[in-house]
């Protein structure tokens, strides 16, 4: 199922994210440009907090035969600015785990590390800041 192009499982990324803040009662809005830097924006109908949404997908590569997972942050060799995004959602489609961090923890990196697909082994130093959506509320 996952064996898709690349924008088909962007899409399907984009769509995880957005039914993530739906089920929390949130407004979701796509914007209309043909390149944007942000996939979506958010409202929170109790609070009316906006947030601008960047969506990632988490993809296995594998070295020396072990399965990592990692995510490259830095769209066609341009960085995000820190004023363009406000969260970072994760989503690995495989498995549907998906994580969210506030953009200033990771506007600054080139990609982040997930760990092992396999479990074993450290726990990546950057997973300090994720918080996986299946665990706790976010916002």
């Amino acid at each position: 199922m996952f064996k898709k192009d690349l924008k088909t499982v962007g899409v399907l990324s984009e769509m995880a994210a957005q039914r993530v803040y739906l089920e929390r009662g949130w407004d979701v809005f796509t914007p209309v440009s043909p390149q944007p830097r942000v996939d979506f924006v958010v409202v929170d109908k109790e609070t009316g907090s906006v947030l601008k949404v960047q969506v990632k997908t988490v993809q296995d590569n594998t070295v020396n035969g072990i399965t990592y997972r990692q995510c490259r942050l830095v769209p066609n060799k341009k960085p995000y600015e820190p004023h363009e995004i406000d969260r970072f959602i994760f989503v690995h489609p495989p498995t549907g785990d998906i994580w969210g961090a506030a953009a200033s923890q990771v506007i600054k990196k080139t990609s982040i590390n997930f760990g092992r697909a396999d479990g074993k082994g450290k726990e990546p130093r950057n997973n300090i800041f994720l918080n996986k959506f299946k665990q706790q509320e976010y916002k």
